[in-house]
């Protein structure tokens, strides 16, 4: 798509002198450098604030809001990523190839029997099958 104006077009911006051009630059900086020494007086209020209220948390200087939060009510900060371990249930428990270890003393969800006779002719049949492939896998393998 073009830019600027059609070829042949009929109506043309009025153009300034190079002078005035060059003053409407520098009043534009002008007013950024005034508006950024604003912003930066502000920003030092700001932390200002946030070093007396910290003092009267009793919290290090600088320190985050939350960090603050947490600090005050005696918890301890959040943390993204994965929750910590519980020690007591990874009793002796070794890591399994850069796995966690399993968990020793978890709730286990116990399993109802099945008392069905078809559904368990039906997994006996199963098992019986997977068995069977398994082996015809293993002998191919072995040659």
């Amino acid at each position: 798509m073009p830019r600027g104006r059609p070829i042949g077009s009929k109506t043309r911006q009025p153009r300034g002198t190079t002078a005035e051009t060059g003053q409407g630059l520098l009043n534009g900086v002008r007013g950024l450098v005034e508006r950024n020494a604003e912003l930066e007086a502000e920003n030092r209020r700001l932390r200002e604030l946030i070093d007396e209220v910290s003092r009267s948390l009793r919290l290090k200087p600088n320190t985050s809001a939350a960090s603050a939060t947490t600090a005050a009510t005696g918890e301890a900060p959040r943390r993204r990523g994965r929750p910590p371990r519980v020690v007591d249930a990874t009793i002796d428990a070794p890591r399994r190839r850069g796995r966690p270890p399993k968990i020793v003393d978890a709730a286990v969800k116990v399993r109802r029997k099945i008392t069905d006779p078809v559904v368990l002719e039906k997994r006996r049949a199963a098992l019986t099958k997977a068995r069977a492939v398994r082996a015809e896998r293993l002998a191919a393998a072995r040659g």
